[in-house]
């Protein structure tokens, strides 16, 4: 069993040749549901239903959304916007009931927020229910997916990011020739999309969305399909279960008879049942491959979250083998097992193999004899010289070990790392690497009263100056107003007289 769902902008139904075309690609892919934005005609749905081959309709209150169902769906009307029309569809086929919102969003990004808010709103009510939200969103997320368009739309994709992210939604990626859903004289754009919250991926694990070619309209069609049939892997972090049941039977037990060994015991069981919980925590934060974590704000549902995206992005719906289009999950893993199996024999000819590409060689002109040497303190030091992100950072924890013998109670951080500046003003807790070193550093910038600047390097010259100075010098050196560099002085006075700064840079 399946659902097929087509959300198409056809820009005008009413055109006898898009209604047929329409009807066509309903009757090839089996369409249960099918989305019309902009029909651009009053709605005559006993008429339509007959012409697109479907049982029944409705249309929003701006008559800017058409949804029609066939006759082995059954449809509930939740919500009627402007920009948004919420359906909540059931069918005997399937065992559980699903929400889908059809989106057509206005042009203008104000406009737009009315949508984000809605979309936030009903969020909740759907977190524990299958729901896919799709449509023309007039928005896209990522540069990537405009071409030859320059407009500063940065604002308009932030904003359509976080909504989804509030919302936990989940762009599940697509398939087909082209990721630009809308072209129209040589702007191409990916405007429309599907997206789904992650109890849909739980319920309909083998779920995806297909780029259809644009054929009387500046919009692709969308075929949104979710296979039921599907092998699901056994449940892991059975330990996790195990220690869960023990605490909750020795907290019964101990309830019943208050004794010192049950007491122990559950204290044992405790200990071993947040054991497992971080064990989860840390195999669902690799899975994910996350990045960043803030300690107190643990959330395993989070990385499940995370490792359910990329789980449903990665999944190969069809592959060609021979010449033919395999689609079915049997068929892709015996044809993967063959591949692989005739690859790996034992009677294959390593010679017959080029993977020049994969090794390169290395050039005439290096001394190979050279490599085996020793180095050189000065090598070494340069090899183990720190990033730039990493020498800033080293420096201000050192800078801020002389706020107390200074007595230092008002201070004004100027950096030309914006991500330092970034990560000290909101509280991050920044790369491994320096993760120890912002924690002192926080510490310490909690004893004063403080701000923290971006400055380019051209307008930091006497600290830039300074540092260049430290990088050729062992020991640690203090300054004072009549032991300061001259070189450094004639920086400062420069500086007094507010002289502006130039960068250059080489265009080609």
């Amino acid at each position: 069993m399946s659902i097929r769902i087509l959300v198409w902008n056809v820009r005008g139904i009413n055109n006898a040749l898009t209604a047929n075309h329409v009807h066509l690609l309903c009757k090839t892919h089996k369409i249960h549901v099918l989305a019309i934005l902009e029909p651009m005609t009053p709605p005559n749905f006993p008429m339509f239903c007959n012409k697109l081959g479907f049982h029944n309709g409705i249309a929003n209150k701006n008559n800017k959304i058409w949804v029609f169902w066939t006759q082995s769906y059954s449809a509930s009307l939740l919500r009627d916007c402007e920009q948004v029309l919420d359906i909540e569809f059931q069918s005997g086929a399937l065992s559980h009931k699903f929400t889908a919102s059809f989106v057509y969003a206005k042009c203008t990004r104000v406009e737009r927020r009315d949508l984000w808010d809605e979309l936030r709103a009903v969020a909740t009510l759907f977190d524990h229910k299958p729901w896919i939200v799709g449509g023309d969103f007039n928005c896209f997320l990522a540069e990537e997916e405009r071409i030859r368009s320059n407009t500063n739309r940065h604002l308009d994709m932030e904003e359509f990011g976080q909504m989804a992210s509030d919302s936990g939604l989940i762009d599940i990626g697509f398939e087909g020739d082209t990721m630009h859903t809308w072209c129209r004289r040589g702007l191409k754009e990916r405007l429309d999309r599907i997206f789904m919250n992650n109890t849909w991926t739980d319920i309909f694990p083998k779920s995806g969305v297909k780029h259809l070619p644009r054929i009387k309209s500046h919009h692709a069609p969308l075929l949104f399909y979710a296979d039921l049939s599907i092998h699901k892997p056994p449940p892991t972090f059975r330990y996790l279960n195990i220690a869960q049941d023990k605490v909750a039977h020795l907290e019964k037990a101990y309830d019943d008879n208050p004794s010192p060994h049950l007491l122990i015991d559950l204290n044992h069981a405790t200990v071993e049942l947040v054991l497992a919980t971080r064990i989860e925590e840390d195999y669902w934060h690799q899975k994910s491959s996350c990045k960043w974590i803030v300690e107190g704000e643990r959330n395993t549902k989070y990385f499940h979250n995370l490792v359910k995206h990329k789980r449903v992005k990665s999944r190969i719906h069809s592959i060609i083998d021979n010449g033919i289009s395999l689609t079915d999950e049997k068929d892709i893993q015996h044809s993967c097992v063959n591949f692989f199996t005739s690859y790996l024999a034992n009677d294959v000819q390593c010679a017959e193999f080029q993977c020049d590409f994969l090794i390169p060689t290395i050039p005439d002109y290096i001394d190979l004899t050279a490599l085996c040497v020793t180095p050189s303190r000065t090598e070494a030091k340069q090899a183990q010289r720190p990033s730039p992100l990493v020498a800033e950072v080293a420096a201000l924890h050192q800078a801020l070990r002389l706020l107390p013998p200074w007595h230092i109670s008002k201070l004004w951080i100027g950096s030309d790392s914006s991500i330092l500046c970034t990560t000290i003003n909101k509280k991050l807790p920044g790369h491994w690497s320096i993760k120890d070193l912002l924690v002192d550093i926080q510490n310490s910038l909690s004893l004063c009263a403080y701000q923290i600047s971006h400055v380019y390097k051209e307008g930091n010259k006497v600290a830039d100056k300074l540092v260049d100075i430290g990088l050729h010098t062992e020991n640690s050196i203090e300054y004072n107003n009549t032991s300061i560099p001259i070189a450094v002085k004639k920086i400062a006075r420069l500086d007094q007289i507010n002289l502006p700064s130039f960068r250059l840079e080489n265009h080609p």
